[in-house]
């Protein structure tokens, strides 16, 4: 196990949790083949649970022991009844010595069985754990550009086809090469002849297997996989924008989409499935011409009087051991070839980079003043060609208000997702409380940070635990206090179950305004030094725009705020405005000063934003 499973001296869960996979992920990522980069994954959770792993293979190998002295018994056996020599066993007693051998080996395999499963179940527990917390820290590019439905169709069967592989591997394959190593290698002692007819037949036999599995059957079924994640991912978003689908009258298109995807699906499954046939009508064939040349011989010895009947017998039932092995060999290699394309894709999505990612060493931050530095910043999304920071630098000073204005791509939300480390800088700095933000734990820095966004967030959880989310911890009385600070208890109260009521999928059983003041709640409730409020009030009607400015008003007070807004009339209530423009600070002041500058950029946006028209665009809450 060694450095893969070490666990540093760091309290941080994440920084351990990352040092246990990494090099677990490098281990994936270097293997050329997808078997072997499965096989290793396999091994690499296999490690954790050695005892069960030592009991399986010792328990195996007594299996294999017993299998293979069969043959030898039933040959003696034969040879007891037909002979009068006193020379063998009475036929009663090595019938009773067979029964017991096959009791023994039921038992044996009973057990196995059960150790397996308990295996199996655990390294399941352990996969699905670590595919949720690397997916969760996965980039927000990422998440953007991945459907939720098919990465949770990679996670699911990726870890239910572990169970297919601990038991071909553990259970099936691991006796079946033994039996035929042992096997042959009695023939081979006893009958050179037929031993090494057995030995060649054989090698063929598991060549051809493991060349058909690798390059005709397993890229056949990597494709059915890839096809059947995508089409789960289709069916999952075209059902979660349902209220979208129903609205424009799109089922038949819709319809139609799914079915073009199942009949993909189809056609690279029935591809999949059909060379999976051909590879397996192959093995039988191998298998049937080993059989017969095998007896052919074994006949020709014993019609020369080379043989014994029950050497003969002995023959044939140590040869029909090793068929019926083989032609396990080619169900297992069929089965396991399905599981590895399964495991495939789970093993891509666990291996895929974290990005921003911790060092093994940071340390928290800190933050008690609450002071923001950006110091000559660059920064440019992934993939795009042109930066959107060029060595900007500005200063946010302890417990000041600030706004945040611009036109669309201006660089507003940008500045927020840097200050939280959504992503890692080209150059430059920022610091908070004079500490750098790349050098510390994301999960403490954004602990630490309040936001209020412009589309909230909502977990199908009560109303409680909802507001709760930042302070897990919280009592029910602060969690009140909250939610009447952010104007929301009064609709709460009037619910049937009140702050029990869950909120369905992503808070679909809110409107618009509800839904923000639910999000203002946790972030009072938070209560964290830094509060950013990015487009808070862009969606909602006068009402509630009018109830969350009230709260906001008070929220702001004795922190750092950074308001990024698209209605400027909450502006006034800041210390200072930050106008930017093509990424870069343009214009910064109060609001009375920088209205009255005709030729600047915020008064312009005053008076576009004055010519807009009015709408209201609250949702109506569904009934509970």
């Amino acid at each position: 196990m060694g450095a893969i499973f070490h666990v540093t001296t760091t309290s941080n869960p994440m920084l351990i949790q990352l040092n246990r996979y990494s090099l677990l992920d490098k281990h994936l990522m270097d293997a050329p083949e997808p078997m072997l980069r499965i096989l290793r994954l396999s091994f690499e959770y296999w490690q954790r649970h050695p005892l069960s792993i030592a009991f399986i293979l010792v328990s195996m190998l007594g299996i294999t022991a017993i299998e293979v002295m069969l043959p030898v018994f039933t040959g003696n056996m034969i040879n007891a009844i037909t002979t009068t020599s006193h020379e063998h066993s009475s036929p009663f007693n090595i019938l009773l010595a067979i029964v017991a051998l096959g009791v023994i080996h039921l038992t044996i395999r009973d057990l196995i069985l059960r150790t397996v499963n308990r295996l199996t179940s655990s390294v399941i527990q352990d996969m699905t754990q670590r595919a949720f917390w690397h997916v969760q820290r996965l980039s927000t590019d990422w998440h953007s550009s991945n459907l939720l439905g098919e990465t949770i169709r990679k996670i699911t069967r990726g870890t239910w086809a572990i169970d297919s592989i601990n038991e071909i591997i553990l259970v099936e394959a691991t006796p079946t090469f033994m039996v035929l190593l042992i096997a042959t290698v009695l023939l081979s002692i006893n009958w050179p002849i037929i031993g090494l007819i057995t030995m060649i037949g054989v090698f063929l036999f598991v060549s051809v297997s493991l060349y058909l599995t690798s390059c005709y059957v397993i890229p056949a079924a990597q494709q059915a996989s890839t096809v059947d994640s995508e089409l789960s991912g289709r069916i999952a978003d075209a059902i979660a924008g349902n209220a979208i689908v129903k609205s424009f009258g799109a089922e038949l298109r819709e319809d139609t989409s799914i079915a073009q995807a199942t009949e993909l699906w189809r056609q690279r499954t029935v591809e999949a499935w059909d060379r999976s046939v051909n590879s397996g009508s192959i093995q039988n064939l191998i298998v049937v011409a080993l059989n017969a040349v095998v007896l052919y011989v074994s006949l020709s010895q014993w019609q020369r009087g080379l043989v014994t009947v029950g050497g003969l017998a002995y023959v044939m039932t140590t040869h029909a051991l090793i068929h019926s092995h083989l032609r396990d060999i080619g169900l297992h290699a069929r089965i396991l070839q399905r599981a590895v394309g399964e495991m495939e894709e789970f093993a891509g999505l666990v291996s895929s980079p974290l990005d921003p990612k911790d060092s093994l060493d940071a340390p928290s931050i800190s933050i008690s003043r609450g002071q923001i530095d950006f110091k000559a910043v660059s920064f440019r999304y992934p993939g795009q060609p042109r930066s959107i920071y060029d060595r900007i630098s500005l200063t946010i000073h302890a417990g000041e208000r600030v706004g945040i204005v611009g036109r669309s791509g201006s660089g507003k939300s940008t500045f927020i997702k840097l200050l939280q480390r959504h992503y890692d800088l080209e150059d430059g700095n920022i610091l908070i409380d004079d500490q750098d933000i790349s050098k510390v734990t994301q999960e403490s820095l954004r602990h630490q940070i309040a936001l209020v966004p412009q589309e909230p967030m909502l977990f199908h959880r009560t109303l409680a635990e909802n507001i709760a989310y930042g302070k897990p911890n919280a009592t029910m009385t602060q969690i009140i206090h909250a939610a009447k600070q952010a104007y929301a208890h009064d609709f709460i109260s009037q619910l049937p179950n009140a702050y029990n009521t869950p909120v369905g999928e992503r808070g679909v059983r809110l409107s618009g305004g509800e839904r923000q003041r639910i999000a203002l709640a946790r972030a009072i409730l938070t209560n964290a030094p830094i509060l950013v409020l990015d487009e808070a009030t862009s969606n909602l009607d006068g009402v509630s725009e009018s109830l969350i400015q009230n709260a906001i008003e008070e929220l702001i007070s004795d922190r750092t705020t950074i308001i990024v807004a698209h209605r400027l009339s909450i502006m006034q209530k800041v210390d200072r405005i930050l106008v930017f423009d093509h990424g870069k600070l343009v214009e910064q002041g109060a609001h009375a000063e920088l209205s009255m500058k005709k030729d600047g950029h915020y008064y312009h946006l005053l008076q576009s934003q004055a010519m807009e028209p009015v709408g209201d665009q609250q949702g109506d809450a569904i009934q509970y």
